[in-house]
Parts: structure tokens; C-alpha cells; sequence
């Protein structure tokens, strides 16, 4: 944060960055923010504040949220499972359709391995939100005030699906030819 001005016109601009990774790689969000404030007495009667706040975001295989999430499946696990030995799923492009699922039961939709289901699913968003207000106030007596504000507020949002291992003549669990039940 980089503060300054004096008494009567301060300022803060504030530059903040969070990149944070799932313990189901590659889940991953990427935030930035920026923030500016100001405040400034042009005359003893009149004086301006502005306010602005912009925020990228992107987010890169996000987890699918609800019920048949990634979440969902985790709470689900046993606890004599591990999650590093739910890793091992593994995809032969030499083999079209042989998707190798390794998990604790199933397969079935109460039993899913997350890591299995992240790369089935792939997903990145990216989201840009900005927002401001300035305001003019006018002092015209010690008790009559004037304050005009405006405001504004811009969002935009993108995302992009994709499938890696879907081929669209089949149905949605073509892809597992065996199942390898791990021990618990």
C-alpha cells in the first residue's frame, strides 16, 4: 500500500495479489486487486472523493460445487484413504477410450475419485469487476451541506469448458474400461 497527500487531500493506493492452488491439482485461483481512495478539499466550500476498486480474477479447474462436486466426493472418502493414492488414474492415448480409474469403490455416482473426475473436466474463468464512486461536496453554510455522488459498478465474466476425454458418440462413461478398487 502506497499512502500520502496531507491533512486535507490524503490518498492510499493499495495493490494486492492471492494465487492459491487446491489440494486437487491443477485447481487453481488467481486474484488480483487494485484500490484507490482519495479525498481533497480544493476550498474551504468544496471538495472531491473519489473511490475505485478493480479485481481480476482466474479461476483454472475450478471444483465443481453441490452435490457430485469434487467437495462432495471428498467428504465421502474413508479416512484409511489417502489422497495421494487416489493420484494413479492414468489416460493411453495409444488406446483411444481406456480412461484407468483407480479408487476406493465403484465405480458408481456415491464413489468417485476427485482427481479422476478433474480430469475429466476441465474449466477457466476469468472474471474483471470494477467499481467507483466520486462525489462532489459543497460546504455552503456550517450547517447546509450538499453531496452529489455517483457510482459505478462493471463486471465481466468468461468461461471456457472443455471435456479432454469425451468422445461425443458415446456416452459420458464410456471412458472406463476398468476400474482398480483400492484397498481400505
Amino acid at each position: 500500500a502506497i499512502q500520502g497527500g496531507n491533512e486535507g487531500n490524503p490518498f492510499r493506493l493499495t495493490i494486492g495479489h492471492d494465487d492459491t492452488q487446491s489440494i486437487i491439482k491443477p485447481t487453481r485461483l488467481d486474484k488480483t486487486s487494485i484500490d484507490f481512495v482519495s479525498s481533497n478539499k480544493v476550498t474551504d466550500w468544496f471538495g472531491i472523493d473519489v473511490k475505485a476498486n478493480y479485481v481480476k480474477t482466474i479461476g483454472n479447474n475450478r471444483q465443481t460445487r453441490g452435490a457430485y462436486g469434487a467437495t462432495y466426493y471428498i467428504n465421502k472418502i474413508p479416512r484409511s484413504i489417502t489422497m495421494e493414492s487416489l493420484k494413479a488414474n492414468e489416460f493411453d492415448a495409444s488406446r483411444p477410450g481406456e480412461y484407468i480409474e483407480d479408487n476406493y469403490y465403484g465405480p458408481d455416482a456415491e464413489h468417485q475419485n476427485v482427481y479422476f473426475l478433474q480430469d475429466q473436466f476441465n474449466n477457466k474463468d476469468v472474471q474483471n469487476k470494477f467499481f467507483g464512486m466520486a462525489a462532489l461536496n459543497f460546504q455552503f453554510t456550517k450547517d447546509l451541506k450538499l453531496r452529489v455522488k455517483e457510482g459505478y459498478d462493471w463486471t465481466g465474466f468468461t468461461v471456457n469448458y472443455s471435456w479432454p476425454y469425451q468422445d461425443i458418440h458415446k456416452s459420458p462413461t464410456w471412458y472406463i474400461k476398468r476400474c482398480t478398487k483400492l484397498n481400505n
